[in-house]
């Protein structure tokens, strides 16, 4: 099945002026290319931006993919009420098909074999590699049912959980290490 056949495509938001700029109080929270490749999605209210009818809220299970030089996806879970855009250089997939489970869509994306099919379509013109709109929608996804997805899904969710516990007990390791260095040479 092709993308397109169980999903919309929706472009990340443009911001006419860098995110400093905007001195009111936040309103919604901002994700960007980096924070998917780092698996790491911003809960808090970023910047201050006033809500358009065609920008295009971040909804819970939207499937977000860079789609400028490296092709990595991760799954939209809110993890507060907060409206959350995703800036220019993420496509937002927006499963409409209860074909699809969108788990097991960000896990193939991040596949190789994703990564392959990706890759295959990429826009090679210039330096930087992208995937446009059109690509992206005749994307050929792997056929597989539904049960066979959420399995997949919950152990891809298990290795994210995995890698996230994994960073958070080297970066203790490594406050410790820290505190034990200070203790030892009187600095603090």
């Amino acid at each position: 099945m092709f993308l397109s056949q169980i999903a919309s495509i929706h472009s990340g938001y443009s911001l006419r002026n860098p995110v400093q700029a905007y001195n009111t109080a936040p309103n919604v929270a901002w994700i960007q290319p980096t924070h998917i490749l780092e698996q790491n999605l911003p809960t808090q209210a970023a910047l201050y931006v006033k809500l358009a009818k065609n920008i295009t809220v971040l909804k819970e299970e939207d499937v977000l993919l860079t789609n400028r030089v490296h092709f990595q996806a991760a799954t939209f879970q809110p993890k507060s009420n907060v409206d959350t855009l995703a800036s220019v250089g993420i496509w937002i997939i927006r499963p409409n098909s209860a074909d699809i489970n969108p788990t097991f869509l960000t896990f193939w994306l991040n596949s190789a074999q994703g990564q392959q099919a990706l890759n295959g379509i990429a826009s090679k013109f210039s330096t930087l590699h992208s995937i446009r709109k059109e690509d992206l929608e005749n994307l050929l996804l792997p056929d597989l049912p539904l049960s066979q997805q959420k399995q997949l899904a919950n152990l891809y969710s298990c290795y994210i959980k995995h890698n996230t516990l994994q960073k958070q007990r080297f970066n203790l390791q490594l406050q410790l290490l820290d505190a034990l260095m200070a203790q030892h040479t009187g600095v603090l």
